[in-house]
Order: C-alpha cells, then sequence, then structure tokens
C-alpha cells in the first residue's frame, strides 16, 4: 500500500463509490434490513467493482503514484471486510429470476411451518447451490433449488485437543437439518472418547469425596 491518503482523496467524489456508500447507509439504518435493500447495495458494489478494472481507476493510481491491493481497497476505501466484499458481489451480480426463486422458496418454507432466513448469507448459500445443481452455471434462474429452513440447535458439543501434535478445536453442531461441523470424524471421535473418559473419572472422583451417610441406628426393644 503506498500513498494512502492520495488515493482516498481522489477517490471522494467518485459517483460508484458514493453511489455504494449510500446504498450501505440505508441498508444499515433501516429499522428491519431488508432483502431488497442488501440486493441494491450489492448491484451498487458491482459497479464499484468495474470502475476498479477500469482505465480511469488505474490513471488515478499512476497520477498519486499510488498502490493498492484488491484487498487494501475493500478495507481502507469500502470499509468493509473482504469476506463482505465477495458475498455481495455475488449477490449484486443475481439474475431477477433468481432473486425472484429465492424469495418463492422462502415463501414455501414459511408456508410448511418452518423458519427460513431472507439474509445475505442464505441467498449466497441459494446461489452456490443453483450454480452446483447445474454444472457450474451460476445465470440458471434456480426454479429447481430448494431454499433451506433456519437450522435449529438441538445441541452443542465443543472440545479442544491435540491429536498428532495438531491442536483441533472439535466443534459438532446437531441441528434439525443434520449434523453440521468443519472437522475430520477422527477428530470428533477421539474428542468424544477423552470427553466420556473425563466425565466418567470426574463422577467418580465427585462420588469417592461426597460423604458417607451413617448407618441408620435401629432401636432395640
Amino acid at each position: 500500500m503506498k500513498n494512502l491518503k492520495g488515493i482516498k482523496k481522489q477517490l471522494k467524489g467518485n459517483k460508484q463509490i458514493k453511489a455504494f456508500e449510500e446504498a450501505r447507509k440505508i441498508e444499515k439504518q433501516a429499522v428491519k434490513k431488508g432483502f431488497e435493500d442488501s440486493c441494491r447495495t450489492g448491484k451498487a458494489l458491482v459497479e464499484v467493482e468495474k470502475f476498479t478494472k477500469s482505465k480511469a481507476y488505474r490513471d488515478t493510481l499512476s497520477k498519486e503514484e499510488a498502490s493498492l491491493t484488491k484487498k487494501e481497497f475493500v478495507r481502507e476505501i469500502l470499509g468493509i471486510s473482504h469476506g463482505g466484499f465477495i458475498e455481495y458481489l455475488k449477490i449484486g451480480r443475481a439474475t431477477k429470476p433468481q432473486r425472484d426463486n429465492f424469495l418463492k422458496g422462502c415463501d414455501k418454507v414459511e408456508a410448511e411451518g418452518k423458519s427460513v432466513s431472507r439474509s445475505i448469507k442464505n441467498f449466497v448459500k441459494f446461489l452456490n447451490e443453483v450454480k452446483e445443481a447445474n454444472s457450474g452455471d451460476d445465470q440458471a434462474d434456480g426454479g429447481d433449488v430448494d431454499v433451506q429452513s433456519k437450522d435449529k440447535s438441538n445441541g452443542i458439543f465443543q472440545f479442544k485437543l491435540t491429536l498428532d501434535h495438531v491442536v483441533h478445536d472439535v466443534r459438532v453442531d446437531l441441528t434439525s437439518n443434520g449434523v453440521k461441523t468443519k472437522n475430520e470424524a477422527q477428530a470428533i471421535i477421539k474428542a468424544l472418547d477423552i470427553f466420556k473418559a473425563q466425565v466418567l473419572q470426574g463422577l467418580q472422583s465427585a462420588s469417592d469425596k461426597a460423604p458417607k451417610k451413617a448407618p441408620k441406628k435401629v432401636a432395640v426393644k
């Protein structure tokens, strides 16, 4: 990163960046964040992305003798995380049929008496499933893909252990839609075995330390 102050000054009045900032402001100030607000922000960010690939942007950097990586631009100029940037781009590039089918899918889930989220993350998840279901075609309308209901957690197991000199933070979430975890089966099974052994040991120790009740005296007549 070089001459950040100069590049910030030059980009202050950029219409694409201003449009994104305005859309983001509206989205943040909404009493209840709406799906359409998030999509509007995503569309504005797509225009910003196009600008960063333009000759005008390269000329601006050259004029200020500045250098800025994509991640630095996202963090320093747009003020969002790189992960958020990727998600907004995905929903900004989504087609109208994809948006419509996602909302229809949400309505269908609710009609079945289940909870569903019309959030950025759930829409991105839907778009990824659309792409996977259509052999990599990210422009497919998604009419053949179901929207997933909101997971209901039935319990979480967390445990830290070292296996083959590698520290594992094991987390297993038992949800209404199945088991969710990022850990390998070997680490989970080992964690459960250690946890079980420690629980049994703790229960035995507590039992040994518990005061012994004196035997009841039986009155002799």
